[in-house]
């Protein structure tokens, strides 16, 4: 694979060839080529079955990487965040993604990372967070995208949120597939993409949305109009209608009413009745409920006919094994069969149907489902059959909707239709009913301010993501003896990954818990520990609730099965897995105090190296829109941002976690071979010894860049003196926990004198960094209320007002990503040791 800096580079043909096929190379579509040529644009509009997903992934690839003119490639977001409207889909992707990044020699230089909800492998998360200056493709459904870009990200800490927001919203370029599935989130997308635009990004950065069905109320938002511009939307062109596309575009299904049938013995005769042995039977119904009756009905009479049944409310572990079997079943020289799917398996599973049975549906989900029968076109004219019926409820759809769109069906009985000409019969039905919510400037000010409420909440984003529905809780079932008590009604417990999890619908999850028999818990992060879930109204969006294994609810086969009182098979969960503990507590050092060879490190040393890092990294990113005056800021930040470690007790806590590796020099010091975590206590002359519950050593560090003295240092950094505020506010929010306020609610209010354990009035400690003698100073709480002159809270609303969310928590995530990578002893950005 050619480089950036090689003149002898791949077209695209080229490139397409080689990542699909390098034995039996595959041409692109003309529509593919000219996203290749022009970029990708605001709306790509296309049918089902034409190469979406290749569309939005290879031709960024190569005008990132390929593109002879080098302004292509720097204008080319560096991420590509492909989200997809369900879980289901993320396997299907990955596997395409990983394949194509393989054969094109790249899997060493392009990241590619599922971000997904409880697939948060800890290893994984850092790589692509820590390596944010080289290509990467991300895949994620669209509830993980849009509460990270709203930094309330989903299965990630508090302190992780600013990062995955300054990410996904800076150097990236977003493309949500399927919106007619994600109304709600691509309203927010399409709002955030004006405000980026107008308060500007680091780095280039887009977003495009695609679908065969296209509702302009999706698109036209408040602040970001429809794109009516032909240059801001790609679709089919002569060529494609004329080319290697037209045998899927021409296809047709004849579509055909079902006998009406009630009973689900009645329904699989039914549906067994119009298999063809040997070819795929596709089966869509409208719930979970009605598609695990059908999967039952069906291995009653079924005979040897291979079943599968695909649904949302499956653990990670059965679903991986599920799209398997499903290859092996729907695949080119599979065996065929009969697979029962719910919406999971309507938009984007690439498999091809002779026959389609589907419950009635608004007619952009009938179009979608249709698009997997006869995909390809390889049946004859009447051999690919749709059968639909009614639904005995319309639920979770309008009555209207679904009664419509039956009407529409029941007149084009004995229909052929192609796909397009599907669409453009239901033209005129009813649409759902959108009640959707703008987000405005407004709204992302306040968001910006990660600091919960004295409670420990958050402020809720789920409306701006999902408004139809509730968003998913997950159930993880552990065996007997997988939390440990820790006080009354606490725990600690290892946190299971994403392949042992199952989303649940809140409704179904909150009646099933509230059953005597089950035992379970849920994350008190206000506690740092786990606790019971007793109450099940307490559950949030992507909570994690631990379910003891013998409480039941759930079958390899049927998925979450809430009348199921046998024990839940968790045999692999040992040893399979290797949970990280959740990121949690206020007191753990981020990414630790522990050097990565284990030996000491100077504080000296471990400044110097953060501050080469962020030099290294600004120089290889070179974000357009930072200027020299503010790479300066997040040089001397990175440089800077640790003095508070000098302080006299955390100093004292770094020995105290070694007792038996003290270090040879004399200090102080930043990184430890032990893996003791950090106890930090004060020397109080009234009550003597105390613990310094949540100690940050970074609110220290404001203090002791607030004197004249330091005010100095940064002059001969050449920081102006207005950017000095700027500069402690990158030093204090290099963990996440200090950043617009600063609260903690498991420790303030304790004496009311404290907050993350530093007290006012406090001594900091003197530090000399390089010429300069930063002297003692005190601890000043009080420049955390509105009002005063050095107000805290109003400086760093002055410089959100004058750089914008984006650029601001851009610099956030430079300053600590130098830090992870001198922590971890990686080499420079640009490949220097």
């Amino acid at each position: 694979m050619t480089n950036e800096g090689d003149s002898t580079m791949l077209t695209f043909n080229g490139l397409v060839a080689r990542a699909t096929s390098q034995a039996s190379p595959v041409e692109p579509y003309d529509y593919q080529r000219r996203i290749a040529d022009e970029g990708l644009p605001d709306l790509i509009h296309v049918p089902t079955g034409a190469g979406k997903t290749l569309a939005a992934c290879l031709p960024w690839l190569w005008r990132g990487r390929c593109h002879p003119d080098p302004g292509v490639r720097a204008a080319t977001p560096r991420r590509l965040v492909l989200v997809l409207p369900t879980r289901a889909l993320t396997d299907q992707t990955e596997a395409a993604v990983l394949e194509w990044v393989t054969n094109l020699g790249l899997a060493g230089e392009v990241l590619v990372h599922v971000m997904m909800g409880g697939r948060t492998d800890r290893e994984a998360l850092r790589e692509w967070r820590a390596n944010l200056h080289r290509h990467a493709i991300v895949i994620c459904t669209l509830d993980m995208l849009v509460s990270r870009a709203l930094l309330r990200g989903y299965g990630l800490s508090r302190a992780s949120y600013p990062i995955d927001f300054a990410l996904v919203t800076n150097g990236a370029q977003i493309v949500v597939d399927e919106i007619q599935l994600v109304p709600q989130g691509t309203v927010t997308l399409r709002q955030l993409a004006a405000f980026q635009r107008r308060y500007g990004t680091a780095e280039p950065t887009g977003l495009t949305v695609m679908s065969a069905t296209i509702d302009e109320r999706i698109l036209d938002t408040v602040d970001h109009p429809h794109p009516d511009e032909a240059a801001s939307i790609i679709g089919l062109s002569d060529a494609d209608r004329h080319g290697s596309l037209a045998q899927r575009l021409v296809a047709t299904r004849t579509i055909r009413q079902l006998p009406p049938t009630s009973h689900p013995k009645e329904y699989a005769n039914a549906v067994l009745d119009r298999h063809q042995p040997g070819t795929l039977t596709l089966v869509v119904v409208n719930t979970v409920d009605r598609a695990v009756s059908t999967y039952v009905a069906l291995q009653k009479v079924a005979g040897t006919t291979p079943l599968l049944l695909i649904h949302s409310q499956f653990r990670g572990v059965e679903r991986a094994r599920h799209m398997r079997t499903l290859a092996d079943i729907a695949g080119p020289n599979g065996t065929g069969g009969i697979v029962v799917a719910t919406q999971a398996i309507e938009a984007g599973v690439d498999i091809d149907a002779r026959t389609l049975v589907t419950e009635a549906a608004p007619w952009s989900s009938i179009v979608q489902r249709a698009g997997r029968c006869n995909r390809a076109g390889r049946f004859a004219p009447g051999e690919a059959i749709m059968w639909w019926s009614r639904p005995d409820k319309p639920v979770p759809y309008e009555q209207l909707v679904v009664e419509a769109a039956g009407g529409r069906l029941a007149e084009l009985e004995d229909a052929a239709v192609t796909s397009e000409e599907l669409l453009a019969a239901g033209a005129d039905l009813p649409s759902p009913d959108l009640r959707l919510r703008v987000l405005r400037r407004r709204d992302l000010d306040q968001l910006f301010d990660t600091t919960p409420d004295l409670s420990g909440s958050d402020i809720d984003v789920q409306r701006y993501i999902r408004a139809e529905r509730d968003l998913d809780v997950q159930f993880a079932w552990v065996p007997d003896g997988w939390l440990t008590p820790v006080g009354h009604d606490q725990w600690r417990a290892q946190l299971p990954a994403e392949a042992w999890r199952c989303s649940i619908s809140p409704a179904r999850a909150k009646a099933w818990l509230a059953q005597s028999h089950v035992t379970a818990w849920v994350f008190a992060p206000t506690e740092d520990a786990w606790q019971r879930c007793d109450d099940p109204r307490v559950l949030k969006p992507q909570n994690v609730v631990l379910v003891l294994d013998a409480s039941g609810g759930y079958d390899p086969q049927l998925g979450f099965a809430p009348t199921s009182k046998a024990a839940v098979d968790v045999d692999a969960l040992r040893v399979v897995e290797g949970p990280a503990l959740p990121e949690s507590s206020s007191s753990a050092e981020e990414p630790g105090a522990v050097s990565p060879d284990e030996g000491w490190v100077s504080l000296a040393q471990h400044l110097d190296e953060t501050l080469a890092q962020a030099r290294s990294l600004t120089d290889v990113l070179d974000p357009p829109c930072i200027n020299a005056e503010l790479r300066r800021v997040a040089a001397a930040a990175a440089y800077l941002h640790d003095v508070g470690k000098a302080h006299r007790d955390w100093q004292r806590a770094l020995l105290d976690a070694n007792p038996q590796s003290g270090p040879s020099g004399l200090g102080p010091w930043a990184k430890s071979p032990g893996r003791r975590p950090l106890r930090v206590r004060r020397d109080d002359p009234v009550r003597g010894v105390a613990h310094r519950d949540g100690f940050r050593h970074e609110m220290i560090s404001i203090f002791v860049l607030s004197t004249p003295a330091a005010g100095d240092l940064l002059d001969a950094l050449d920081v102006p003196r207005r950017l000095h505020p700027l500069v402690r506010y990158l030093v204090a929010a290099h963990h996440g926990y200090v950043r617009v306020t600063a609260r903690d609610p498991r420790w303030d209010g304790r004496d009311g004198r404290g907050i993350f354990g530093c007290f006012d009035q406090e001594e900091t400690p003197d530090l000399r960094v390089d010429d300069h003698e930063l002297p003692k100073a005190r601890v000043d709480l009080g420049i955390f209320e509105t009002g005063r002159s050095d107000s805290w809270p109003e400086q760093v609303l002055a410089a959100l007002d004058e750089l914008g969310p984006f650029r601001l928590a851009y610099l956030e995530t430079l300053v600590r990503m130098a830090d992870w990578r001198a922590s971890a002893g990686l080499t420079l950005a640009g490949g220097a040791p």
